[in-house]
């Protein structure tokens, strides 16, 4: 009887590890945040007028989180604040936050990382140099303490990633998902395929990549740049620049439905980026990295 329990608790055990475990995944969320007064008191802090309201969450497969704040000068006592430092604090100690390169109205992401998942409530301190200057010091003299307040009850799923193959999975129902760095992109208009390439709206894809746009209207000419690296596209036109190097076009820039669209892998590939592209149940993902 011994003998016939010990050959089947091995079966068992071998029947256990013969089962495929599925492959945990890398969760991304888009999700509010505020900068609040230290006190407790959920009054929001001079600081939060340089935050954007909208945090980028990465919840790992093993609970580490990596949080994502994005930055702006304020004005205060007719001096123009910039947020030079974010330190987070990990116990007594403060860890300074990571700063991430960014375009746009937002033009500093600061980046850190936590061992526990979902926290509501990190404490923090900035450094702003006008408050350093009425402070009457040099950088730091006028830091303060804060306390960053994330929404949970209101974060939006944007990203799952395989923790086996590295591949980001789709999120929704939407016939075309664009991610750029594990970071699915919102579209005001939707991405559309001709001739079996992916064209998406022109700002959205520019500023996911952190590159300048500007736009000529005499000439329909739009000329990206980035890192050094200069891209210029016409509308109609089957032929592109990148660095001053003629490219021709699968498929044009082109103006739908009021919106300027371009096609997508050439744009990530001329800023150096690998693109990648997979059908999952039915839904066209491209993985911009």
């Amino acid at each position: 009887m011994n003998l016939i329990k010990q050959m089947t608790a091995v079966g068992l055990a071998l029947a256990f590890l013969a089962t495929p475990v599925a492959a945990f995944a890398d969760t991304s969320y888009q999700l509010p945040v505020q900068m609040q007064k230290a006190d407790g008191s959920g009054q929001v802090s001079v600081g939060n007028g340089a935050l954007k309201q909208i945090a980028e969450v990465t919840v790992k497969d093993n609970g580490h989180t990596d949080y994502t704040v994005y930055v702006r000068p304020i004005q205060m006592q007719g001096l123009t604040g910039h947020l030079t430092k974010l330190f987070i604090y990990q116990g007594k100690d403060k860890v300074e936050a990571r700063e991430v390169a960014h375009s746009g109205e937002y033009n500093k992401a600061l980046s850190f990382s936590r061992e526990k998942a979902r926290e509501s409530s990190i404490k923090g301190a900035v450094w702003v140099d006008a408050m350093d200057e009425l402070a009457g010091g040099g950088a730091g003299a006028g830091e303060q303490d804060a306390i960053l307040q994330f929404d949970w009850q209101k974060a939006k799923e944007v990203a799952k990633t395989s923790s086996a193959s590295g591949k980001v999975q789709p999120v929704g129902t939407d016939p075309i998902q664009v991610f750029v760095k594990g970071q699915k992109l919102s579209f005001d208009s939707q991405p559309v395929i001709q001739n079996s390439r992916t064209l998406v709206p022109l700002r959205a894809i520019f500023e996911a990549l952190g590159a300048t746009v500007q736009w000529d209207n005499a000439s329909r000419t739009v000329t990206a740049q980035k890192d050094g690296h200069k891209i210029g596209l016409t509308i109609g036109k089957s032929q592109a620049t990148v660095d001053g190097q003629i490219k021709t076009l699968d498929v044009p820039a082109s103006i739908q439905n009021g919106r300027t669209l371009v096609p997508l892998r050439f744009i990530g590939e001329a800023f150096g980026n690998q693109v990648n592209y997979e059908k999952v149940a039915g839904i066209a993902v491209i993985d911009i990295r």
